[in-house]
Parts: C-alpha cells; sequence; structure tokens
C-alpha cells in the first residue's frame, strides 16, 4: 500500500511498516478523506444530470411562449405611464413572469410541440404591413387567420385538420388555397 505520509507532512524517516504513516495511510482510506471515489461519482453524476437537463431546456425546440409573452404585453401596456408599468413589472416580474415562463416552458409549449397549436395561441393581434405598403390586422383564431384592411375588408384563411389543407373566404365565397402557388 502506497505510503501518504507526505499528505500529512511527515519527515520520511518514519517506519513504513505499521508505523506512523501507514497508520494515518488506513486512517484516511477509511474515512475517506483524500479518495472518496463514491463521493466523487455522486457528484459527477449530478452534474451530469444537470447538464443534461440544460440542454435541453435549451434546445431549438422551444415553443412560442405565448402566455409569457401575453403577460409581458399587458404589464407593459398596463397604465399610460412608462415608470408606473417599470415599478410594478419590477415586483411583478420576479413572481407572475416566473410562473407564466414555468406554465408556459412545462406544459403550453409540450402541448404545442405534440399536438402543433398553442392553447394560449388563438386571439392574438398583430399588425402587419403588406408588400403594397398598407398596415394589416392579423388575429390568430383557433383553426386560423383572420385578416383585416384599414377600410375593413375580412378575409379568414381556415385551416382543415383532417385534410391539412387551407381554404380562403371572402366576401361570403369560400375558395380553396393553393400552397404551391402561394410559396412561389
Amino acid at each position: 500500500m502506497q505510503s501518504y505520509a507526505h499528505f500529512f507532512f511527515l519527515p520520511n524517516f518514519l517506519p513504513n511498516s505499521y508505523g506512523v504513516s501507514q497508520i494515518i495511510a488506513n486512517f484516511a482510506a477509511k474515512q475517506s478523506v483524500f479518495l472518496n471515489i463514491n463521493h466523487m461519482k455522486k457528484k459527477s453524476l449530478k452534474v451530469a444530470a444537470l447538464l443534461l437537463c440544460g440542454t435541453m431546456l435549451s434546445s431549438s425546440c422551444i415553443g412560442s411562449f405565448s402566455l409569457f409573452n401575453k403577460y409581458e404585453k399587458w404589464q407593459c401596456s398596463m397604465t399610460d405611464n412608462k415608470f408606473v408599468n417599470g415599478i410594478v413589472g419590477f415586483f411583478l416580474q420576479p413572481i407572475v413572469g416566473g410562473i407564466c415562463l414555468f406554465v408556459d416552458a412545462v406544459v403550453l409549449n409540450t402541448i404545442e410541440f405534440w399536438s402543433g397549436d398553442n392553447p394560449m395561441a388563438a386571439g392574438q393581434v398583430q399588425k402587419i404591413k403588406g408588400s403594397d405598403g398598407v398596415l394589416y390586422t392579423i388575429t390568430t383564431l383557433k383553426d386560423g387567420y383572420e385578416v383585416k384592411s384599414p377600410d375593413g375588408k375580412v378575409v379568414l384563411f381556415n385551416h382543415d385538420a383532417e385534410t391539412d389543407s387551407w381554404t380562403m373566404t371572402r366576401n361570403g365565397l369560400t375558395l380553396p388555397v393553393d400552397l404551391a402557388m402561394v410559396k412561389k
């Protein structure tokens, strides 16, 4: 057995045949002071598990985080004063923002991944400038989109999940949408 006397800065002239250095070496080995292999295995297993969880949480399939984005939009526009919004947000963000982020990451994004649609996505409204320079209002529906032009005209785009096809409804007339023509 190797002598561990040098760990305790004992002189080299001590006897090795069950002398002081051998007793200290046996004590150190039994107490796992220097060579705690089991503790190192448990610690490295915990570190590996944490790294694995971190890689799973930061993968590229993260979802849309609609609940957190709705909370964030509400928090930024709850009053007309941006300073009041900032102060209230300072106290709400760690609690409400954390809960929304957790529910979004664990529950809603999982539903979105496996089903293909996010339960919180319906009702989102965006204003997008079209290629003609006009600002259109697009509302997300449960099964499609509603596009409203500034002059009040409405076009509905509906998705049929059974046939995986899209239809466009304008002025009471429903037509199928050929996605091959849209992509060109």
